[in-house]
């Protein structure tokens, strides 16, 4: 019996060692699981908000289609008229505190439509939520054996068992995105956009829990008190050169502030058709060493736009690299690589929408404007961007051929592109570098040289 004991002790010390060796040749796989969990996540979430946008697409146009120019307050019997813009605003009637809203006809966008509408957008929700719960619990579980299977078989090989049993739930997640769509719309879409512009990544899964990155104080302090958690999370992964070229210069800019209203030369208010009063655009303003952001923007959206706002400030305190012979012959060679003049060039720049679209990168619009910069708005770009049904986020081709006063080229093109991969390597989105890198490496190579050589 003592013999049998042994035996067992023996046994068990066998499946210890197995169970060690197996943790050593898998270990390495688990950077590629979470690089995979990641992939499917983004994937995942972007198709999702796709389903949403088409849903708020067709609320749209049924809304725009039914629109009056009617007020109803919700306290008073009051009804107005009224030329503006938003869908309410405080009731006219005197000593009454209520709201008008503005009322809607039911013939192109009926409720019963839109409580369908919200009923399928609850149910996305609830399915996101439960998929995520899932893929929680199999990465806890599979933390878990690691960390205790070596010393107790029996848990580990059932902590296995759980992950694998919760992994084929994970795996047969799938969503219908056809469901309630007409004819036209219902374009088998799969799993594949990754790379998120930045008023998705704003609902698309942002980090809770504030980051702190290496922006100095001192630009910190540049910013609006509100946003400081926001930019610092946004920074917390950007590469080193990048922080060190902010925190370097960030001296020479004076402030970022929030944007004021357009007005004309009279010193009068631009006012669009509505009425309303027009602010200015986000932008970078090299007189006056400011960068002017829309107050109204969400966290995510703001430290985004920041991005590319910040790539036109080191830009200028660098002396316009962007227009220098390193970056203009890099753009050269890139716009060249896409001319459709030859039929290289022609499957070149099919090649490039292909992946664009199949990775998801042509929903990022520091992507998308690098493309529209390098072919001048092909039509070929411009064609493929309306066929996938994807907004196409461009400048026009009246800004791309801006002229100095001596009629020289502004060369806005290069400078645009210059602040679009400084705010994508910024960002450091896996989708939208990996895509800089195959098809205009060159862009790339030319901005950290400039910067890190600086």
């Amino acid at each position: 019996m003592g013999n049998g004991v042994n035996t067992n002790i023996e046994a068990l010390h066998e499946i210890k060692d197995s169970l060690v060796r197996f943790q050593e040749r898998i270990a390495p796989l688990q950077s590629e699981l979470t690089q995979a969990f990641q992939e499917i996540d983004e994937q995942l979430s972007q198709s999702v908000k796709f389903k949403m946008r088409q849903l708020e697409e067709r609320q749209r146009r049924g809304t725009d289609e039914g629109r009056t120019d009617t007020f109803a307050c919700d306290t008073c019997p009051g009804r107005i008229r009224l030329l503006i813009r938003s869908d309410t605003t405080h009731c006219r009637e005197q000593g009454c505190n209520g709201t008008l809203h503005r009322v809607h006809t039911d013939r192109t966008y009926s409720s019963e439509q839109r409580r369908k509408d919200m009923d399928e957008l609850e149910q996305l929700r609830q399915m996101v939520n439960n998929y995520n719960q899932q893929k929680n619990e199999f990465q806890h579980l599979f933390a878990s054996f690691f960390s205790s299977e070596a010393g107790n078989a029996y848990r580990g090989i059932a902590s296995l068992a759980s992950c694998i049993s919760i992994l084929e739930q994970y795996l047969g997640t799938t969503i219908s995105f056809d469901a309630g769509l007409e004819q036209d719309e219902a374009k088998e879409k799969t799993l594949n956009a990754s790379a998120t512009n930045s008023l998705d990544r704003a609902t698309n899964g942002a980090v809770e829990v504030p980051l702190m990155s290496d922006l100095s104080d001192s630009f910190i302090a540049k910013l609006p008190h509100s946003r400081s958690a926001a930019v610092h999370t946004a920074y917390a992964k950007a590469p080193d050169y990048i922080v060190s070229a902010i925190n370097q210069h960030c001296d020479k800019l004076r402030c970022i502030k929030d944007t004021e209203y357009e007005t004309d030369c009279y010193g009068h208010y631009v006012l669009n058709r509505y009425g309303m009063r027009v602010k200015e655009s986000c932008h970078y303003s090299p007189m006056e060493h400011h960068i002017a952001m829309h107050n109204d923007m969400t966290d995510a959206e703001y430290a985004d736009v920041l991005q590319h706002e910040l790539g036109h400030f080191i830009d200028d305190v660098l002396g316009r690299p962007s227009t220098g012979d390193r970056f203009r012959q890099a753009f050269s060679d890139a716009a060249a690589r896409y001319n459709t003049d030859t039929p290289h060039g022609r499957m070149m720049l099919n090649n490039m929408l292909d992946d664009a679209f199949s990775t998801g990168a042509a929903f990022d619009r520091n992507i998308t404007d690098i493309i529209s910069a390098l072919t001048h708005n092909d039509p070929v770009v411009v064609r493929r961007f309306t066929e996938e049904g994807i907004a196409y986020y461009r400048h026009q081709n009246d800004y791309w051929d801006r002229q100095l006063r001596d009629g020289t080229n502004a060369g806005m093109r290069e400078k645009d592109s210059f602040a679009n991969i400084f705010a994508i390597e910024t960002g450091s989105y896996r989708i939208s570098t990996n895509f800089a890198e195959r098809w205009f490496p060159q862009l790339s190579k030319a901005l950290r040289d400039s910067i890190g050589g600086a």
